[in-house]
């Protein structure tokens, strides 16, 4: 897997004064827009887009996010209903308070450029998407290595803009490794267009290096103005044909790739979700976006009422020194997190989503260390996390910190049933309350395929071209599932009449356990994790465990703090590795005649591309995180089922993918 340090990209991030926004980007709107518009209409978008339902452009460079503007305003004067995809790559990104100031020289104004200004991600390695619902536009920014990028991405762009810092400098050379991932992230019959004044050798090269990938290359003068000799020479390129499919070596892993692209294109669009908590809300909402009928089941008589059920729920990232799959997850999804709940909170203001801070205290001298190394290593920006002495973080949470700790500013707590509840209510979606699903069924002997969710009882099946199983721990109790490795794991809150409580936190204090600000008169203290317990009984030990680990951030507290406590216990559904599985659901028995021999580790041979029930998915496994994760993953999900581009990597993607405990349990056996 490719890892990455959460780290801010390093440039000066000093505001520019005027003079020094003009003298860095010399040239006017006007130009920049009509530059933009060139390279559209000589990569005939404004033809194509209007003959699909969904359109990809996909750009290098993002610079200014002018090019990106331009597109999104023509867009929207011609494209009604339709969705649009934009991704932008950039290795360095301008810091908001540069762009702010550029906008203003400019005098650009806009609605999209406005919620960009608002939205705009920090500058850390990664992919951030940005909804502009309004303009049925999804904006991917990819912040870091152009190359790296690329060899992470998987999708087929209808259009490619080689943009460059801004309109007046010419494209960046194209090297044969960039232009085959450009040839691969390529659609059948898309172009590619970018300006190419400047050094003609390295034009020439890049143009070789193209046509080599498999593009056909041709070129054009741009008029930008009445004066002749401004004209900017464009060159074009079309992927007339696809290469042959490649085949798989076993270091490709060609049982984590996703399925094919396009299977529920022709159908009818109809999902059913096993699950009525946060993930099966959240997946249903990205479907109802994208135009699937989407039904959500549960065993309970309402939304909500097993994990999902707590009190609260807390954001926040989660860090390592080496920056493993589960950091680059949480800190991706906790940025997501905090835009999904933004766009809920404009639409519903009585959602309770509170981005009060959260004061991180180290358990032991031992965490502190890896703590300060972490923060000494990755030059993580402020914005998101700094370090405070134990004054400052009792200053800031009006309690009497023991250890110094992180501030993270952005983070807070919020509602996870009134979630579901808004995402129901905003989206109409359908729910089926008191069924408990026991059998799946593919029924393939029609020309109408689909999948029969079998209650128990007497009562009628429900039908669906996908099912997905976002029902936690029971996501396995399936015949096409149980091979699926999922714990439970019991966790307990503490309730803590605020008026009798010596403390008063104005922010989440967290550690081995979290205390949140004052909720419906209690404050909220958890939470223990219990392996293999799924009762849901309230506990007296479990209390007395949850104050011992608190003490251990605020020093003893009296006993009249511990009494007359309430409480909750939920289950949580926790995989081997940690990480949430979401994907697509292979057979088993057919995996292993497909890769036995790439669990004996044969690299001589090649191997099949991957193969699943056709519309079967996963979406569980997020244990104590579900809040920074569940929004993107099933935004994640929701893409991959509608064969759009998704907002995770490739290696995000496998990490996640539910047949890599597949590979591990037939290496097991075979190696035995």
């Amino acid at each position: 897997m490719l890892t990455v340090k959460a780290t801010e990209l390093q440039f000066n991030s000093d505001p520019l004064s005027s003079s020094e926004v003009t003298q860095s980007y010399p040239f006017s709107l006007p130009q920049a827009e009509h530059a933009c518009q060139q390279l559209l209409l000589a990569s005939q978008v404004s033809q194509r887009w209007q003959q699909q339902d969904n359109f990809h452009i996909a750009e290098l460079g993002f610079s200014t996010g002018i090019t990106f503007l331009t597109t999104a305003k023509l867009w929207q004067q011609e494209n009604k209903g339709k969705q649009l995809v934009f991704s932008s790559i950039e290795a360095e990104p301008i810091a908001i308070d540069q762009l702010r100031q550029l906008y203003q020289q400019l005098g650009l104004s806009s609605v999209c450029a406005e919620q960009l200004l608002v939205e705009y991600p920090d500058r850390l390695q990664g992919q951030h998407r940005i909804h502009f619902a309004a303009a049925n536009i999804k904006l991917d920014l990819y912040w870091g290595d152009i190359t790296e990028v690329i060899s992470e991405l998987e999708f087929s762009a209808d259009a490619w803009i080689l943009g460059a810092r801004h309109p007046s400098q010419a494209m960046l050379p194209y090297s044969a490794a960039l232009s085959d991932g450009l040839f691969r992230l390529t659609a059948t019959a898309g172009y590619l267009a970018g300006i190419t004044q400047g050094d003609d050798s390295l034009r020439q090269q890049s143009e070789l290096n193209l046509q080599a990938a498999g593009f056909e290359i041709e070129a054009k003068i741009s008029h930008n103005s009445e004066d002749q000799a401004d004209q900017q020479p464009i060159l074009i390129g079309v992927k007339a044909r696809q290469k042959d499919t490649p085949s798989f070596t076993l270091k490709d892993k060609s049982w984590l790739h996703a399925q094919a692209h396009a299977k529920h294109a022709s159908k009818t669009k109809t999902a059913l979700i096993i699950g009525a908590g946060l993930s099966g809300f959240c997946t249903a909402a990205a479907l109802k976006k994208r135009g699937w009928q989407v039904r959500v089941v549960d065993r309970n008589k309402a939304p909500a009422m097993a994990g999902s059920g707590n009190q609260n729920a807390i954001l926040m990232p989660r860090l390592s020194v080496d920056h493993d799959a589960q950091s680059q997850l949480t800190l991706l999804g906790f940025e997501y997190s905090l835009r999904f709940l933004n766009h809920l909170k404009a639409q519903f203001p009585e959602l309770k989503w509170d981005a009060c801070g959260v004061i991180q205290v180290a358990r032991d001298a031992k965490q502190w260390q890896r703590m300060q190394r972490l923060y000494e290593q990755e030059a993580i920006p402020e914005s998101l996390l700094c370090r405070v002495s134990k004054e400052q973080a009792s200053d800031y949470s009006h309690c009497a910190i023991t250890e110094p700790a992180w501030w993270i500013a952005k983070a807070g707590w919020t509602i996870p049933a009134q979630i579901c509840s808004l995402l129901q209510q905003q989206y109409d979606i359908e729910f089926i309350a008191n069924t408990e699903i026991v059998s799946l069924q593919y029924n393939d002997d029609t020309d109408n395929k689909q999948w029969l969710a079998k209650p128990s009882g007497n009562q009628a099946a429900l039908s669906a071209d996908v099912v997905i199983l976002a029902n936690a721990e029971h996501a396995n109790q399936f015949v096409q599932t149980e091979w699926c490795p999922l714990s439970p794991k019991r966790g307990q809150i503490s309730l803590i009449p605020s008026q009798s409580f010596s403390q008063h936190p104005q922010c989440i204090l967290c550690s081995d356990v979290y205390l949140t600000p004052e909720i419906d008169n209690s404050y909220v203290l958890g939470a223990s994790f219990i392996s293999d317990d799924t009762a849901t009984d309230i506990r007296a030990s479990e209390h007395a465990d949850n104050f011992i680990k608190l003490e251990k951030m605020l020093g003893t507290l009296a006993d009249k703090d511990k009494s007359n406590l309430g409480g909750r216990a939920a289950i949580r559904a926790v995989s081997p590795d940690r990480l949430p599985i979401v994907g697509a659901v292979a057979d088993s028995a057919r995996f292993r005649q497909l890769y036995e021999r790439a669990a004996l580790g044969d690299t001589r041979q090649d191997y099949a591309a991957a193969q699943y029930y056709d519309g079967l998915y996963l979406n569980t496994a997020f244990g104590s995180r579900g809040l920074a994760w569940i929004p993107l993953c099933s935004e994640a999900l929701a893409s991959e089922i509608s064969a759009q581009p998704n907002p995770l990597n490739r290696s995000l993607r496998q990490a996640v993918h539910p047949s890599r405990f597949l590979m591990r349990a037939l290496q097991q056996l075979l190696n035995k």
